[in-house]
């Protein structure tokens, strides 16, 4: 089952918490296993780093949490790209 993280803003999850259950849900039934991840702040290399040591085929962040960026390693015409 490949991984997908979901990470949320401490803030956030309260308000957020019925929509991001729902998500998980819906990713299981098309057969990915996802977790949420609550954080507080954090410098986004560190957020970037803690999704990376993951290694989650996907992640999602919805709230205030500092831009991670992004690194794929293949864009829709098959080159890196980087954000």
């Amino acid at each position: 089952m490949e991984r997908r993280e979901t990470t949320v803003g401490r803030t956030s999850r309260k308000e957020l918490r019925h929509i991001s259950d729902r998500y998980v849900l819906d990713l299981a039934r098309d057969g990915y296993w996802a977790t949420v991840h609550v954080v507080n702040g954090g410098k986004p290399a560190f957020i970037r780093n803690y999704i990376r040591s993951k290694r989650p085929v996907g992640a999602v962040m919805a709230g205030a949490i500092p831009v991670a960026w992004f690194e794929m390693s293949e864009d829709f015409n098959g080159a890196a790209a980087r954000g």
